[in-house]
This record gives C-alpha cells, sequence and structure tokens, in this order.
C-alpha cells in the first residue's frame, strides 16, 4: 500500500489495536485499515511513529525519495522479523517459511545466533 502522498510504501504483517482512536487523535481517514493509519502516521511522524502503537506487528516501508527501506517489528518481538542477505539482495519476513518456499538457504550466521540467543533478540 502507498501513502496518499506516493512517498512510501508499506508491507505490513500484524494487527494495530488502536488504529482507529490514532486515526481520531492524527485526522487520518483510515478507510477502516490498520494498515493505511500506519503508512499515513509514518508519513507524518516517520519513526517515531511507532511509540504510539499498541499491537504486533512487522513490516517494511520503502521511502521512495530518500531510496531507503525500513524495518521495524513491535517492542515485544511478538512477530519476529526475519531477514536474508545473499549477495546483491536482502530478503525479508515474518516467517521462516517465505524462505524455504523461495529455495533460499536456510544457514543462520553463527554471530547473530550467539546474540540471538544470550541477547534474545530477534534477527
Amino acid at each position: 500500500m502507498w501513502a496518499k502522498n506516493g512517498r512510501f510504501c508499506i508491507t505490513f504483517n500484524g494487527e494495530i489495536y488502536n488504529f482507529e482512536q490514532l486515526g481520531l487523535d492524527f485526522g487520518i481517514d483510515t478507510e477502516g485499515s490498520d494498515t493505511r493509519l500506519l503508512i499515513e502516521l509514518w508519513n507524518l511522524m516517520g519513526a517515531h511513529s511507532i511509540n504510539l502503537l499498541r499491537g504486533q506487528w512487522a513490516f517494511s516501508i520503502w521511502d521512495s525519495w530518500e531510496k531507503v527501506s525500513y524495518l521495524v517489528t513491535d517492542q515485544f518481538g511478538i512477530l519476529p522479523l526475519y531477514i536474508h542477505i545473499q549477495q546483491n539482495s536482502i530478503c525479508w519476513a515474518s516467517s521462516v517459511r517465505v524462505f524455504k518456499a523461495a529455495g533460499l538457504p536456510l544457514t543462520p550466521s553463527s554471530s547473530n545466533l550467539a546474540d540471538y540467543m544470550g541477547l534474545r533478540y530477534h534477527f
């Protein structure tokens, strides 16, 4: 989904529990969609918008003006965000099954695995 001004594009998995209230608070027509609220709130506030969200999510936002992507997961890692880097490409998903279905190798990075186990990070 693209922001109404065409700058940001989002892929989203999850649920924002307070999207209707945030829509009212910030004058955003959510069209009944937490995804619409999220992309328009990001357009207004950038990454600071995630501090207002209540729910579980993993999403990516592409900034077509700055040519940069943001990968974001909820504060508790309820929906994880897995990243696969190979040669000149990067893929991400909130389920490892996506990588498996795409035929990508599933070899974890030993340094990331150590961090995950020791610090309980989600990569």
